[in-house]
């Protein structure tokens, strides 16, 4: 009889705190996690055109990188693509909507035409690691010297048989001595010049090299 008792009691209290409870809904509750938040490096402008540039000397550019995503963006490394260019900093860690940058240098080359340095960035932007690329293009024109102009010699100096500076002397010329222009060449860089090309020229038939900062119009 207590037996009988007890369990009706219990199913009494049971129904009681059941219909007490408020009902649950949960079909409307989105739970995000933190694998949603991704960085995304963006970079404002990944290519640079200097244009003309001085033969042998160093340029440096500030590329602006932003962080588009909604978690940090980490810079693990930055490098330049070959030995005359190089990445000397960066911002190692760069915040939702912050910007941070890419300082990169290089020196440009000595001869003719037209160039590109490349320039990378490893990151975990969208949410993996990524290598993205910056470059930056420049170009070296020839002096341009009109054929049949007339120099002179501004002292006694050696008329080589290429644009080199250990190449064979073939005769020299005298101080005020003048010669045809029949072209020029970069060849060999001579850094003591502030015009540092060397012209090819013809005296009395005879045909050679000379440095251009030796010899006046």
């Amino acid at each position: 009889m207590k037996a009988l008792i007890l369990i009706v009691s219990m199913i009494v209290f049971h129904s009681t705190f059941a219909v007490e409870q408020p009902k649950m809904n949960y079909d409307n509750i989105e739970i995000k996690g933190t694998e949603n938040a991704k960085a995304k490096l963006v970079i404002k402008e990944n290519t640079l055109n200097f244009g003309e540039v001085n033969f042998g000397e160093e340029y440096t550019h500030y590329f602006e990188i932003v962080n588009e995503g909604n978690a940090p963006l980490l810079i693990e490394a930055a490098f330049a693509g070959n030995e005359n260019s190089e990445v000397y900093s960066f911002s190692p860690s760069i915040a939702p909507g912050e910007s941070g940058w890419v300082r990169v240098r290089f020196e440009s080359e000595i001869s003719i035409g037209k160039f590109t340095e490349f320039f990378f960035v490893r990151s975990n932007s969208e949410g993996k690691k990524t290598l993205s690329r910056l470059k930056v293009e420049y170009e070296l024109f020839e002096y341009l010297a009109i054929g049949g102009d007339n120099v002179e010699a501004t002292d006694k100096v050696n008329i080589r048989e290429k644009p080199l500076l250990n190449s064979p002397i073939l005769f020299q010329l005298e101080k005020g001595e003048s010669c045809k222009v029949l072209g020029d060449d970069i060849g060999d860089y001579v850094d003591k010049f502030d015009d540092s090309f060397w012209f090819k020229i013809e005296s009395e038939g005879r045909v050679g090299w000379v440095l251009s900062s030796l010899t006046e119009f």
